[in-house]
């Protein structure tokens, strides 16, 4: 090959690797919003479901709180609503399980979704359907948001 070819060959090797180191660092910023309520679009939250994981783990008993009032479930939602996420270099975070909450959004069809938080700042989002790599990660909040509400409901 002619030093011109191997120059244009290393250009566009480098702008490939670029371009994936981009998508990479565009892909760690997501938001409640891209994850949860985008996916439901007009769909009905028909029960809002939240349990005190440090319980289960020490002790076995499921401690649950069920929310179907739709004034209350669309004043959550509203509240998670602006939550900024970025993603946590740890991506199974087990404190999450042990001395956090799980909330699980059921809505009146399409994917049921269970988000588990702690008041670290930590989140994981699961969606039953997808298996998509956003919904394997533990993200962290980036903005202010504080998750002291959920202990009123115990």
């Amino acid at each position: 090959m002619s030093d011109k070819a191997w120059k244009v060959s290393i250009i566009v090797v480098a702008c490939i690797v670029i371009a994936g180191i981009v998508m990479s660092e565009l892909q760690k910023w997501n938001s409640f919003k891209q994850l949860v309520l985008e996916p439901l679009g007009e769909t009905k939250i028909s029960k809002l479901v939240f349990i005190e994981n440090s319980d289960f783990v020490v002790s076995g008993d499921l401690n649950l709180k069920e929310i179907t009032d739709q004034a209350t479930i669309h004043e959550i939602m509203s509240a998670f609503e602006n939550i900024r996420l970025k993603k946590n270099v740890n991506p199974w975070n087990h404190t999450l399980y042990e001395d956090g909450y799980r909330m699980m959004i059921h809505p009146e069809r399409g994917p049921y979704f269970t988000v588990m938080f702690n008041d670290k700042g930590e989140v994981r989002i699961d969606n039953n359907i997808s298996h998509h790599k956003k919904y394997s990660w533990t993200y962290d909040v980036t903005n202010s948001f504080d998750f002291s509400f959920t202990e009123n409901l115990f």
